[in-house]
């Protein structure tokens, strides 16, 4: 689902970071995220306290820009003359929803939404090959640093959420690539490596899919508010472990992300995702690595 609600506004912001070299950045992110995916099993049993919290905080750092980044990418597509208010609106909307809502309820519409991304992607790729580019935009050459900060932006998209076994993870990572590798190399063989936030619609108008721009905001829609609370209601979890009473904290949380979602740029927030997303998979390592071989924990 991480895949699905944020593709869009990352591939934008790392063809923003990188220009031309964003099959470099593309590249590196799929050598992190491959890593980040093979973390041990869950730290969470017979660990020392410490322990897991940094892996909790790392996690909650990781959920709540996702959240914005989903929120964000709601109001650019579905309402773009409200698109603040609407990014605000969701993520207020889906705090509500996940305090009574049975999660078990989403599990359907994240697999009509993974299908239906699946099947687009293929639509894209046929439609993006069988018409002649004519506007392409190539970015400009950019700085290492650029390149490095694209590739953490993408990271997120690409690593499963944690918790679940190795072989479930790379299960999802091996489903999500050759999705996102699809609609990548549709996009920039069409329109070049100077991405817009909405490229997707730019990326339809390009391919003479003017009449598929309503199933695309559908589908955009529906992925958005599943990934946002998919990833909420883990990250309620995880503030319940932060902090035994979060009633409150849990509120504060939301507020900042929906402020998030409205003012801060996208990019920022897939950075700092990005960078959580390494670090929680290395304090992960480092517990599989230090308990696992060196101590008496299971």
């Amino acid at each position: 689902m991480r895949l699905a609600g944020g593709l869009a506004l990352a591939l934008a912001a790392a063809s923003a970071l990188a220009g031309s070299s964003l099959a470099i950045a593309a590249g590196i992110a799929v050598v992190i995220a491959f890593l980040a995916t093979l973390i041990p099993e869950s730290p969470y049993d017979g660990y020392p306290k410490y322990e897991v919290r940094r892996v909790t905080l790392s996690q909650v750092i990781v959920n709540l820009p996702l959240i914005a980044v989903y929120a964000s990418t709601f109001g650019v597509y579905v309402v773009p003359e409200y698109s603040k208010i609407a990014s605000a609106g969701l993520v207020l909307l889906v705090a509500v929803l996940t305090s009574g809502w049975h999660m078990d309820l989403i599990r359907p519409l994240r697999t009509m939404v993974l299908a239906a991304l699946a099947f687009g992607a293929f639509v894209l790729i046929t439609a993006s090959f069988n018409v002649s580019p004519e506007d392409i935009r190539q970015g400009e050459s950019r700085p290492w640093w650029g390149v490095a900060l694209a590739a953490v932006a993408l990271v997120p998209m690409l690593v499963p959420t944690p918790g679940s076994s190795r072989r479930s993870r790379l299960g999802r990572f091996a489903l999500a690539l050759p999705i996102a590798a699809v609609i990548c190399v549709g996009a920039v063989y069409q329109l070049g490596t100077e991405l817009a936030p909405t490229f997707l619609k730019d990326l339809l108008i390009a391919t003479e899919l003017h009449s598929s721009s309503v199933a695309l905001v559908a589908l955009i829609g529906a992925a958005t508010v599943a990934a946002a609370i998919d990833v909420w209601s883990d990250a309620k979890i995880e503030l319940s472990v932060l902090i035994l009473d979060s009633s409150w904290h849990k509120w504060a949380g939301v507020l900042a992300t929906a402020a998030a979602a409205a003012f801060v740029p996208p990019v920022v927030l897939m950075i700092l995702a990005g960078a959580a997303v390494i670090i929680n998979a290395v304090i992960w390592w480092h517990i599989g690595y230090v308990y696992i071989k060196y101590s008496s924990y299971p």
